[in-house]
């Protein structure tokens, strides 16, 4: 039975699709199970065709829909005609006179993403994916293909190598693509390892080799530049979508008020939270954290969740003044906390901000986030019985996490011990409206680790420890 009304919906599956006859794609597809939707647009997912096991691809009915569906073909067919890996085009067309429309490809059993993929490796399997992954992209440059979106998800890792998995966005080139763009495409891919991988990335960059010529100094160090660039431009297009009415986030932009939530989270529950935090708060509280004149903090359970709520406090008429045409520090968390996330961070997850206000003017804010339960930083090394051995575990995720707000040139701006929460012995960072984006690397990194250093003033063992290992890692002048 087709379910064309449903057909980029992944909740429908599973469900079958008849293929038309007489254009190679007779019988059944049995759709199964969902690996990535756009609901509304399109969808991927595993089916079976005649017995054999295959990838599916469904577009949605219309001019939309046809455009994407025709560059996916012909991105798969370009990347077989220049003999780029990419898994065997088994059917395309439409179901029906202007849609939707289905790409049906090999399935590869032992396959998974390259992201899912890296995810899992030790650092020298680290090392060989993205050293296959770099001769992937020369491979595809030399031959005149730029993939556009070239995104750790789009390749397919299995046992005889890596694919190009996703083709919409493949473009041909009438010749090899060099220069400025093959760099800026270099770039845009790197980007999306974590920043303290970036010196690595360099260093294995003598497999792209599109032209059977290595990169010389120049272009690694444009290369280098075009990393953090991309990175840059990456977070800044996400950060943008956090404030959009889309799938992912329930946006109201009012005269009163402006609040942003998690799709997924808005239910009765939520929206009866939103509607006023106050009386929630002080109604339904399963604990107040804390109830100072900056702020209040209640844990609160809604729809069998357990979240944190913050109201940022307006302490008198001259503070209101004071704040009135300033950016409220729920919205200046929410941002942060979204970028920290993207980044590959840890800090509770953002589920809404709220803020009162009058035409231009803002007033109280909130902000809910998830609960994260566990010591703080502070409190954990103050436990006698800490074992050495996982105390030296925590002390290098610590630093590591400092290390990678450094790479990522970012700078907290209140590094104290009880802004760290230590949730199964991982750092989770707290308190991040002072925190600051693309400051760079130069200096403003140490203040970070200084002020760290300085809450174990009181514990000269725990203080050594970490001053032993920040200066190891370029922390500490």
């Amino acid at each position: 039975m087709n379910r064309f009304a449903d057909i980029t919906n992944p909740w429908a599956l599973p469900f079958d699709v008849k293929l038309p006859q007489g254009r190679g794609g007779p019988g059944l597809l049995h759709c199964q199970e969902a690996l990535r939707s756009r609901p509304g647009k399109r969808l991927a997912c595993s089916g079976l065709w005649e017995d054999r096991r295959v990838f599916v691809k469904l577009f949605a009915a219309g001019t939309s829909g046809r455009r994407h569906w025709r560059k996916e073909v012909h991105g798969l067919k370009a990347m077989h005609e220049r003999e780029v890996p990419a898994p065997e085009l088994l059917y395309a067309g439409a179901l029906k006179r202007g849609g939707p429309f289905v790409v049906v490809c090999e399935f590869f059993d032992s396959g998974t993403t390259f992201e899912r993929a890296w995810k899992e490796a030790d650092p020298p399997q680290r090392a060989r994916l993205l050293t296959a992954l770099l001769a992937l992209v020369a491979q595809q440059h030399a031959q005149g293909l730029l993939h556009r979106d070239p995104h750790l998800g789009n390749f397919l890792a299995t046992d005889t190598g890596l694919r190009v998995l996703d083709a919409g966005d493949v473009v041909r080139h009438k010749g090899p693509v060099t220069g400025h763009a093959a760099l800026a495409n270099l770039g845009l891919l790197l980007a999306q390892f974590p920043a303290l991988q970036d010196a690595e990335s360099i260093r294995l960059a003598d497999a792209y080799t599109p032209c059977d010529t290595p990169l010389d100094k120049g272009q690694l160090r444009r290369l280098r530049r075009n990393i953090v660039a991309a990175r840059r431009h990456r977070r800044r297009e996400y950060l943008e979508k956090v404030y959009r009415d889309c799938s992912d986030f329930m946006v109201k932009k009012g005269l009163r008020l402006r609040m942003a939530c998690e799709r997924v989270a808005y239910g009765d529950q939520m929206r009866a939270l939103l509607d006023d935090p106050d009386r929630h708060m002080a109604e339904h509280a399963q604990r107040m954290i804390k109830d100072g004149s900056s702020s209040t903090v209640a844990v609160v359970d809604v729809d069998n969740r357990r979240l944190v709520v913050k109201r940022y406090n307006i302490k008198g008429w001259h503070h209101a003044l004071s704040r009135a045409l300033r950016r409220t520090r729920a919205d200046i968390s929410w941002h942060n906390t979204h970028a920290l996330l993207f980044e590959g961070l840890s800090t509770p997850r953002p589920v809404a901000f709220l803020e009162r206000r009058w035409g231009p003017l803002r007033g109280t804010s909130y902000l809910v986030l998830e609960y994260v339960a566990g010591p703080t930083c502070q409190e954990y090394f103050r436990y006698a019985d800490v074992e050495r051995a996982r105390e030296q575990g925590v002390i290098e995720r610590l630093v590591e996490m400092l290390a990678n707000l450094a790479a990522l040139g970012i700078r907290h701006g209140d590094m104290k011990a009880t802004n760290i929460i230590l949730s199964r012995g991982r750092p989770v960072l707290l308190d991040v409206d002072a925190l600051r984006l693309g400051q760079g690397v130069g200096g403003t990194h140490y203040r970070d680790a200084r002020r760290f250093l300085a809450n174990w003033a009181s514990t000269p063992r725990v203080q050594a420890l970490f001053e032993r290992r920040l200066r190891d890692r370029g922390l500490l002048r």
